[in-house]
């Protein structure tokens, strides 16, 4: 099933997991991740952004869904999240370095139009940096995307909203 979403404003949800493998000698094998503090994830087990770096044991992890939750000036709820293909390991933590995550913003938005005859068809595609497909919801309810369409001299002009497969 294709998740479909309209790009507004993005939150993820992170918890912190401070975990080391000591080594014989005592010093911990390990490396950090930075999260932002309204991102959230799941590696097997949860983990929350908290403006510090989190602390894992060197290695690789699946990624297997991260969250990100956002409050307007209005005080609506964003959120948003994917999951990458499973079996990919994602994240990979070096002894003493800080790795970089991969997901999150930019989320691309892609709008496809397809001519029938005298009749369109349009797809809203929204992916994250992994070409994980995006669910994105407002207040816990799911958003479904819009399109304006406005022609030159402005004698059409509708706004339609998509409807979810």
């Amino acid at each position: 099933m294709r998740k479909q979403g309209k790009v507004v404003i993005i939150l993820l949800t992170l918890g912190v997991a401070v975990m080391g493998a000591a080594t014989a000698s005592g010093a911990a094998k390990s490396g950090t991740v930075q999260l932002p503090k309204d991102m959230t994830i799941d590696l097997g087990f949860s983990l929350t952004g908290t403006g510090n770096p989190a602390v894992l044991p060197r290695g690789g992890y699946n990624l297997e869904h991260w969250t990100l939750r956002r409050t307007d000036e209005q005080g609506t709820m964003w959120t948003c999240g994917g999951s990458p293909p499973s079996g990919k390991k994602v994240l990979r933590i070096v002894q003493d370095q800080e790795t970089q995550l991969p997901v999150g913003e930019p989320l691309v938005a892609t709008l496809t139009a397809t001519r029938c005859g005298s009749e369109y068809t349009f797809t809203h595609d929204l992916q994250g940096r992994l070409g994980e497909a995006i669910r994105i919801d407002k207040n816990g309810e799911r958003v479904p995307p819009k399109v304006r369409i406005k022609n030159a001299d402005g004698s059409y002009d509708q706004s339609l909203t998509f409807g979810f497969t």
